[in-house]
């Protein structure tokens, strides 16, 4: 089911493997406030075939994060795999940021050495083309240890030097999620906080990503996809979203309108 509804540092100068990216522009450009896919009785708003792989709906054999129904996504050897584009690609940066997220099953039994994926959340131009990619890795390396690391770039295969980046190692099979906090810096730039977090919404490890020429409103605009570049076997997938935070003073602004109005309900 998919739902539409109002409501360490680490600086990279390339802006990663999308820029002439296939994926076309064809959704709109407003401001997505919420969007969110839980595979509840669809797939609405993931993208496959042909390049792009597979997904499909299932409901077992594993539980499915929320509710009874999950996606499975396949990727096609030495091609892709699918992408959303959040419920429409954006040109303008929310006051208060946005967060991306998707939670996914990880079980490190499962996977060989060298098989993992890639997952790229992106951040489109005010012109709406593509600006840069804030991409997870996962992967089992050559000791057998299954690790979670992120860049700006994939190469479209495992990468087996994770252990030497900032990592996470999974040793639990089990819900996961993989969630992207883009937010301003405070003097105008992009940051990204990509977050590991476990079922219970407990922050494992965290990367975060910023680069000087990532200017809010001048080079960023809102959100663009969110993307298996590959996908080596198939993955569960759940709880897709885009949320955007609300600016800063809007929540207090809110709560006090909701306490004036039920002062008055209580008065009359």
């Amino acid at each position: 089911m998919i739902r539409t509804s109002m409501l360490s540092v680490t600086k990279v100068g390339s802006l990663g493997v999308c820029a002439a990216l296939w994926i076309s522009c064809g959704a709109s450009a407003a401001i997505p406030v919420s969007w969110s896919q839980g595979f509840e009785t669809d797939t609405t708003g993931w993208f496959d075939g042909g390049a792009y792989g597979s997904i499909s709906r299932q409901t077992g054999p594993l539980t499915a994060f929320e509710g009874s129904a999950y996606g499975v996504v396949t990727g096609t050897p030495g091609n892709s795999a699918p992408f959303t584009r959040w419920g429409g690609y954006s040109t303008t940066f929310p006051t208060g940021g946005y967060n991306t997220s998707v939670a996914i099953y990880l079980d490190p039994t499962a996977v060989a050495v060298g098989q993992g994926f890639d997952f790229s959340s992106s951040a489109n131009q005010p012109d709406n083309s593509h600006r840069r990619d804030f991409i997870f890795h996962f992967g089992k390396m050559a000791d057998g240890s299954v690790r979670v690391g992120a860049s700006n770039n994939s190469d479209f295969a495992t990468r087996m030097d994770l252990a030497s980046l900032n990592n996470y190692q999974i040793t639990n099979a089990g819900w996961y999620i993989l969630q992207h906090q883009f937010r301003d810096n405070g003097f105008g730039v992009l940051t990204v906080n990509m977050n590991l977090l476990d079922a219970s919404n407990t922050v494992l490890w965290t990367e975060t990503r910023s680069d000087a020429s990532d200017v809010i409103g001048s080079t960023v605009g809102g959100n663009r996809y969110g993307w298996f570049t590959f996908a080596d076997g198939s993955y569960a997938i759940d709880a897709a979203r885009l949320d955007v935070v609300p600016a800063p003073g809007a929540l207090a602004t809110l709560a006090f309108g909701a306490l004036f109005a039920a002062r008055r309900r209580r008065s009359v």
